[in-house]
């Protein structure tokens, strides 16, 4: 996933896109751009274990996905739909792994 955002144009690039999106989204929906924002920083400051991540939080995951593919419906956006496929990614990761 880092390597990901890394090619994305790094870690602060999503970060400033995500703070900045989160101000125009819907009070409920902040959250999800929030857990991202936190999620996506902790990956860079310390070992984190995004395959168990990944079983534990599914649930939140696809929501979150949803609320993204949501708010990228009218305007397609590069970033939104860029964490979207990442967040994909994860998920599709482990159940590759659980396949093997």
């Amino acid at each position: 996933m880092k390597k990901k955002i890394d090619e994305h144009g790094g870690i602060e690039k999503v970060v400033e896109f995500l703070n900045s999106f989160r101000l125009t989204v819907n009070e409920d929906d902040k959250i999800y751009f929030n857990n991202m924002i936190d999620y996506f920083s902790l990956l860079f400051q310390q070992t984190v274990p995004v395959e168990q991540h990944a079983v534990e939080y599914r649930e939140a995951s696809l929501k979150t996905i949803e609320v993204i593919n949501e708010y990228n419906k009218e305007n397609t956006c590069e970033t939104l739909s860029f964490l979207s496929e990442l967040i994909t990614f994860k998920l599709q990761s482990v159940v590759n792994l659980k396949e093997n």
